[in-house]
């Protein structure tokens, strides 16, 4: 089966061609941060499989989160032009207006990757949104395959709203 297993939504709508990028970026990641290969206590958790992917992800253009460099994209503005309310997010394209995120266990357990939905639907300027999330995780007692839960919820979301 190809690396890694995407989808774009809206389902009719026209891919971008940047996708193609980013799924290659992953793609070409695909040893150190393969979900499927990384189990138990191997299981990546989200800021190594970004750390992986930064150079890649800068290599087309986007600003990835660092410890020292928290990306910081505004929802609301305040007085004298504050953020009354902003989002840290993980990566951010300047030209084509993308938010990147990348999840580990709690894409599904804890519901991140709906958060990051919601969070992305809301910053200011978003076009797109990103969020990589693993097939599958496995942590201790902790068993998931948010991909395939992800995948299960987004179509269902999907078909409702095209009718």
């Amino acid at each position: 089966m190809p690396y890694p297993e995407w989808k774009f939504y809206p389902s009719w709508s026209a891919r971008p061609g940047w996708i193609y990028q980013v799924v290659e970026v992953v793609a070409n990641a695909q040893t150190p941060i393969d979900s499927n290969a990384l189990i138990g206590d191997s299981a990546l958790r989200s800021n190594p499989v970004l750390s992986v992917l930064k150079p890649g992800l800068a290599g087309i253009g986007f600003d990835v989160e660092t410890p020292e460099n928290k990306l910081v994209r505004p929802v609301l503005f305040g007085e004298r032009d504050t953020f009354e309310k902003r989002f840290d997010i993980d990566g951010w394209h300047d030209v084509y207006n993308i938010a990147l995120e990348v999840e580990a266990g709690k894409a599904w357990e804890s519901k991140a990757a709906l958060y990051d939905f919601i969070k992305m639907t809301l910053i200011v300027d978003a076009q797109f949104g990103v969020i990589i999330i693993p097939q599958n995780y496995e942590r201790g007692s902790r068993y998931a395959a948010p991909y395939a839960n992800q995948r299960a919820l987004s179509t269902r979301c999907t078909r409702t709203q095209d009718g």
